[in-house]
């Protein structure tokens, strides 16, 4: 089917049937350009330890992002798997499940590929962790997790180090290590350019539990080492902007913390002292948490007001919001949230509905500016929360999409960034672009884009979201440029693979078809305004100009068949125009658009006589 033809046949149905129409026909385009198993993965389900662990996996694409797990109430797991379609079962039953009570999929609201599994558990405080195997370029790679008890720490046997987390914050980067057993701990620093602490433990070993630690903050590598005759060693690897340590531990709790400061770092004892004091009083309520209990949930309290002559707990509004939430009515969850700090101004939960707002003051479409102002405010009041490396480059992004680009310049390189190399790349390129826009005539911005979408698009092997992102970005750079050749040839080095993860952002789509449109490619540039007014026909500040630029695609397109003397094509591709000038003045008439549509409509028909 022709582009002219796809729009003509996609703008006479119903909104909802071209819609679909147009994520089938991407579907399809990225599944010709990627290996079957990476959107109809299958989850495989085994058991160890005698049934007490199980164990869950499946592949993911090649260059797709990580799943994530994640405890979102205390008997809830939500498990996020970007870029799959399907996740199909034959050997996991409910009824035969040890932990699971239930298991919910559905799609991610925000992207036309991955799916949100939410898995309910049978009791509160199960231990989780996942990791990810080798990847393979064409049939990806394996994620599995697994869900099981944690038993108590008991100080009377051997030394076992079960988990580890490494959690950066504002005032310094706390490495903490969960264990059972005891034994002598030797601690040494090596000071240096790149400084090390060695952490040697006599007579101890690994549990099965353990699992590499993502790096973070002041700590850029963790190594554990087991020997023969049974002794341990950990090699904490810390950034070289690291200036002090200290340690904390406590046999009782089966923690032992070391905090990393940096000279300008205020310092969290305060954070270690609390983490082991709040494990001690768990344990000795008969609560095992596991590590990642350390992040925050909402827990209702037992405080109660007096409302229309109720009596009422926050649970009461907390419910209300998540209700709405489910319904993506995201204006009333806020506004019942409000209503929770309102009323219980002192609540314990303060943190947990802080970034639950800025979660749905993103979903309710706030402009960058706006987000980034909350954000800095939840930040000040929640310094060092165990997500703080997430919402440090959060900050970063709202930074780059509100153009503040020497402010975003300046954060680059912060050790309590993610340590995604291939995202912070693409900030950085983004960032560099915008100071390119702001500074003429200084060719060095450019060049340093034009560096890091290279590194990108090396190291991501040209697949996957972070290559489409990269080649999007490098084609908007050879345009800074004036380049011609080169942006249209970056542009036509994205395949459908890359077209699926771009079509996630509007904004993406449409500055393909601009930059097709500016120089000259009129057929290409007509499929992405096509593209863009059906996917995302709901932006009605965009929508008229991407229609009356495919119109002058298509009357470009008809003068040149004229040109070459394709007569019936001509026909056609002016028809095709006419059509889409007529659709713009009756579906915007009062937009400024349509004004443009009239004008360039009587051009063209001046052009005809």
């Amino acid at each position: 089917m022709t582009p002219e033809r796809l729009w003509e046949n996609l703008a006479s149905t119903q909104t909802c049937k071209g819609l679909l129409a147009l994520v089938v026909i991407l579907g399809l385009m990225v599944f010709d350009a990627t290996p079957a198993a990476a959107f109809f993965t299958q989850l495989n389900y085994t058991t160890a330890n005698h049934g007490e662990r199980e164990i869950f996996s499946f592949a993911i694409p090649p260059g797709s992002q990580k799943p994530t797990l994640a405890l979102t109430e205390p008997k809830q797991l939500l498990l996020t798997i970007p870029n799959i379609l399907a996740l199909p079962s034959g050997t996991f039953h409910l009824d035969q499940s040890r932990w699971i009570r239930s298991f919910a999929v559905t799609s991610i609201p925000e992207a036309k590929m991955g799916l949100m599994v939410t898995i309910g558990l049978k009791q509160a405080n199960l231990s989780f962790r996942s990791r990810v195997g080798p990847e393979d370029p064409v049939a990806g790679s394996t994620f599995e997790f697994e869900i099981d008890e944690q038993p108590k720490p008991d100080p009377t046997q051997p030394m076992e180090i079960r988990e580890g987390l490494v959690l950066p914050g504002r005032d310094g980067t706390l490495l903490v290590l969960s264990h059972t057993g005891t034994t002598e701990i030797e601690k040494n620093i090596e000071k240096g350019a790149n400084p090390v602490v060695r952490i040697h433990l006599k007579a101890a070993k690994l549990a099965d539990t353990w699992r590499p630690l993502d790096p973070g903050g002041l700590v850029e590598n963790v190594f554990v080492y087991e020997f023969p005759e049974g002794h341990a060693e950990l090699e904490v690897l810390l950034n070289e902007k690291a200036d002090a340590v200290h340690f904390y531990e406590s046999t009782k709790a089966g923690y032992f913390i070391v905090e990393i400061l940096s000279p300008r770092d205020i310092g969290r004892s305060n954070n270690a002292k609390q983490i082991i004091a709040n494990r001690e009083y768990d344990l000795e309520q008969g609560a095992s948490k596991p590590l990642h209990s350390i992040f925050p949930l909402y827990e209702p309290a037992a405080t109660e007001v007096v409302l229309l002559d109720k009596r009422i707990t926050e649970d009461y509004f907390w419910k209300a919001a998540k209700d709405a939430e489910k319904e993506r009515h995201y204006d009333q969850a806020r506004a019942y949230l409000g209503s929770l700090l309102d009323a219980f101004p002192d609540t314990p939960n303060r943190e947990v509905i802080d970034f639950l707002m800025l979660d749905l003051h993103r979903h309710m479409g706030w402009k960058p500016g706006w987000l980034l102002y909350e954000l800095e405010a939840v930040l000040a009041r929640h310094p060092n929360t165990p997500n703080y490396s997430q919402y440090r480059f959060m900050q970063l992004k709202l930074l780059n999409e509100s153009g503040r680009f020497e402010n975003a310049l300046s954060m680059m390189h912060d050790p309590n960034l993610p340590r995604d190399k291939g995202a912070l790349l693409l900030e950085n390129a983004k960032t560099n672009i915008g100071l390119a826009n702001t500074h003429p005539g200084d060719p060095k911005f450019i060049q340093e884009a034009e560096n890091h979408l290279q590194q990108v698009l090396t190291l991501t092997n040209g697949h996957g979201d972070k290559a489409a992102s990269a080649l999007f970005l490098l084609a908007k750079a050879h345009d800074l440029k004036q380049d011609h050749n080169a942006a249209i040839a970056t542009l036509n080095q994205i395949t459908s693979e890359h077209l699926g993860y771009l079509g996630k952002d509007p904004d993406k789509i449409m500055g393909i078809a601009d930059i097709y449109y500016k120089y000259g490619q009129y057929q290409k540039s007509f499929q992405h305004y096509a593209m863009f007014m059906d996917a995302f026909h709901t932006r009605e500040r965009t929508v008229p100009w991407a229609m009356l630029r495919a119109a002058e695609a298509s009357f470009q397109l008809s003068r040149s068949a004229e040109t070459q003397g394709q007569k019936h094509q001509a026909k056609e591709h002016f028809a095709d125009a006419k059509r889409l000038f007529a659709r713009l003045q009756k579906q915007f008439p009062g937009s400024d658009a349509a004004v443009w549509g009239k004008i360039l409509e009587l051009a063209m028909d001046q052009a005809l006589t």
